[in-house]
């Protein structure tokens, strides 16, 4: 490493494409799940007590996964910047 030995096909740490198909994917889920309500809401029974409990708490864990998927994101930009330079 102190020596410039690494390079675009030398890397011992070779974590490039990993990181960016972790960008994608978190990409994909963020762009695919804006309108999680609506989906949520399709062919669904929000009317009884237990259902709506169920709607409410998987519009929670959506909105959780969606601000995860932020984190995932912002962790994989840091990680190629510190690691390859940007």
């Amino acid at each position: 490493f102190n020596q410039g030995s690494w390079n675009a096909t030398t890397n011992p740490d070779n974590y490039y494409s990993s990181y960016y198909a972790g960008i994608r994917a978190a990409n994909y889920f963020i762009e695919n799940s804006v309108a999680y309500k609506a989906i949520l809401g399709t062919s669904r029974d929000t009317i009884s007590a237990a259902e709506k409990i169920n709607y409410h708490n998987d519009v929670q864990n959506i909105a959780w996964f969606r601000g995860e998927a932020h984190i995932l994101r912002a962790w994989y930009y840091f990680e190629l910047s510190k690691r390859y330079g940007g």
